[in-house]
């Protein structure tokens, strides 16, 4: 056994000394760099995700840049007080009520440990095929406005954000838009 285990370890040994062969150098290569890129139906499809609803168009909303979250966004409302309202999507398994008191802590309104005071701020409504949950927290300055719809194991988020004044005109017609939210066909 001694002998077997002194061959071993000088079988490794001479494995490990001799190793794989030379020194191999780096090589660096260089690709030219896609200078233009034509925008087709394909590379549209593949670099934005495709989105299973479809909704009116809005009056008087402005195409806003998306930040991390959202995949479409707009602005809405006077300049100097302008609404944020966006379209995002969040693994369904989150639930609806960490969004909620999520929500709450953005604006400024107190933690709730109750889960029965959360859906108070929820109502469903039937939007076609699907049910969404219809969300209104307002904080001491701001406003969250929101649908939430569960769909192909995603949580759907069409949210509006703005100072309270700013909700209180827009309010009506931002749940008007998100009653109108359906299913493509």
């Amino acid at each position: 056994m001694k002998q077997f285990h002194q061959r071993s370890i000088c079988l490794v040994t001479i494995i490990l000394l001799s190793g794989c062969g030379q020194t191999t150098e780096i090589r660096e290569y260089v690709a030219d760099r896609e200078i233009e890129r034509v925008v087709t139906t394909d590379v549209l499809r593949d670099d934005y995700p495709r989105l299973p609803f479809d909704w009116p168009a809005a009056e008087n909303w402005r195409t806003a840049e998306n930040d991390q979250f959202s995949l479409v966004a707009w602005t809405a409302g006077p300049k100097t007080s302008e609404a944020r309202i966006t379209v995002s999507n969040v693994n369904a398994a989150s639930g609806i009520e960490a969004q909620v008191a999520r929500w709450r802590g953005q604006i400024g309104m107190p933690e709730v440990s109750d889960p029965e005071e959360l859906k108070k701020a929820l109502t469903e409504i039937r939007l076609g095929e699907v049910t969404g949950t219809w969300v209104e927290l307002k904080g001491g300055a701001e406003t969250i406005l929101a649908m939430l719809v569960p769909y192909e194991n995603k949580l759907w988020v069409f949210r509006y954000r703005s100072s309270n004044e700013t909700a209180t005109a827009e309010a009506k017609s931002f749940r008007g838009w998100c009653e109108a939210i359906r299913i493509k066909n």
